[in-house]
């Protein structure tokens, strides 16, 4: 690890100002690399080094992993970490789903892990009581309906007890919708990488994500990304466009709503749509 630590911020705290959809965040994740001179495979080294940043931050007492691996670069990413803990001390037992195809940088990522001492298996070699499980099963890319042995591996995480650290989206939720394809991981944590992505606060995805905690992997100040994103609006960033108003002012000042609706025993969209208004300001509400 020759470049400073990942910087780690829980999005509650300190949200990031734009989204990206998972083309979006590719194109990012280049931009990153061309940036900082850096490769695909350097950037997955980074992305496990800030979840076993995460995993110290969140479980400081924690020694016992599983870790569950795809065959994609966020499997390559759980390798990583296995590695990283592993040398840490950690007791780490490794389920993966598939081998990496040939020539990604998940391959040589499970290779380090092999070679650094560690074992893959099934969830059948899989034996004691983690103290946390690691999913790094299928990260931004999936977006049609989950099925057979995936899904059932999935069904397997949620049935623990143990918590859920998430790489980059919990498996199986959709990263632009916020929706599961037929079933998700239920995370206690996630941690997402490069760029949030709106699946992440949108949908269903407050069951899904748990705390959220976000790592862009660079390792220096320097702007790489130029790919607009969906800006994410909070009090503060709204309230310099509200005009203040005169300390004299009356609610025949500041706007007039006129609701219609409410039908016979459906009171309940034009209160909340009433209450609504006159929290945005609304001088006078009549319905």
């Amino acid at each position: 690890m020759n470049h400073s630590a990942p910087v780690i911020v829980k999005v509650r705290e300190s949200l990031p100002q734009y989204s990206w959809r998972t083309e979006q965040i590719r194109q990012m994740e280049q931009q990153l690399i061309a940036a900082q001179h850096i490769s695909i495979y350097q950037l997955m080294l980074r992305a496990g080094e800030a979840l076993f940043h995460t995993l110290q931050l969140c479980w400081p007492k924690a020694r016992h992993l599983w870790i569950f691996c795809g065959k994609g670069n966020n499997g390559g990413d759980g390798y990583v970490l296995a590695r990283l803990a592993k040398q840490a001390g950690y007791s780490v037992q490794v389920a993966a789903f598939d081998e990496p195809s040939p020539g990604i940088p998940a391959e040589q990522a499970r290779y380090d892990w092999l070679k650094a001492g560690g074992s893959c298996g099934s969830l059948q070699s899989l034996h004691g009581q983690p103290d946390v499980i690691i999913d790094a099963l299928l990260g931004i890319g999936p977006s049609t309906t989950l099925s057979g042995d995936l899904l059932a591996w999935i069904q397997f995480i949620n049935r623990q007890t143990s918590p859920v650290l998430a790489v980059d989206i919990p498996s199986g939720l959709n990263a632009d919708t916020g929706m599961p394809l037929g079933g998700a991981v239920h995370a206690t944590t996630t941690l997402t990488l490069v760029g949030l992505k709106p699946g992440l606060l949108t949908g269903m995805a407050a069951d899904f994500t748990g705390e959220l905690y976000f790592s862009d992997l660079k390792d220096s100040h320097s702007q790489y990304c130029d790919t607009a994103g969906v800006r994410l609006l909070d009090y503060s960033a709204v309230l310099p466009l509200l005009p203040l108003r005169a300390r004299t002012a009356h609610k025949g000042n500041n706007g007039k709503v006129l609701l219609a609706g409410g039908g016979l025993g459906m009171p309940g969209a034009i209160r909340l749509a009433g209450e609504a208004a006159l929290r945005a300001g609304a001088g006078i509400l009549s319905s």
